[in-house]
């Protein structure tokens, strides 16, 4: 009796090691996501690629576009698309970095899904250069100004 309880213990610690270790072969990303660089100003073109690699475009379950989001740093909706996947998975696409939506400085970060629990993200920095030229520029006329009095 103890060497047959002894045997079951052994078997499922053995099951429970080799789920583990099953789970972490699969822990590579599905879907992903990269830009042309770290960091933009206004007027850049931001360059956006990635993959699915299982996507089988003769399988109806995986025969879906990516949807592409990019947040700004006070988590508002900057961006919004959906881009249809070539034949081997793959997708590009580019995106204009300013106007209205751009009023901030900071991290944005791109996520994109291909269904509701496959997602990636990337982040860049952001710079308004038009908003720092005006200001350098209202600086000088306020010095100019100064200077005048």
């Amino acid at each position: 009796m103890y060497c047959k309880m002894k045997a079951i213990i052994l078997l499922a610690l053995s099951v429970i090691i080799l789920s583990q270790s099953y789970g972490l072969v699969y822990a590579e990303s599905i879907v992903t996501v990269e830009t042309d660089s770290s960091s933009y100003e206004t007027g850049d073109v931001i360059l956006v690629h990635g993959s699915v690699s299982d996507y089988d475009e003769s399988d109806p379950y995986k025969n879906f576009d990516i949807t592409l989001r990019v947040i700004a740093p006070n988590n508002n909706i900057t961006s919004i698309s959906q881009i249809s996947l070539d034949s081997d998975g793959s997708y590009s696409a580019s995106i204009l970095a300013g106007g209205p939506l751009w009023a901030s400085d900071g991290d944005y970060t791109i996520y994109v899904s291909h269904g509701s629990d496959r997602n990636a993200s990337v982040s860049f920095a952001f710079v308004d250069s038009e908003a720092a030229e005006e200001a350098a520029e209202e600086a000088a006329e306020e010095a100019a100004e100064e200077a005048a009095e």
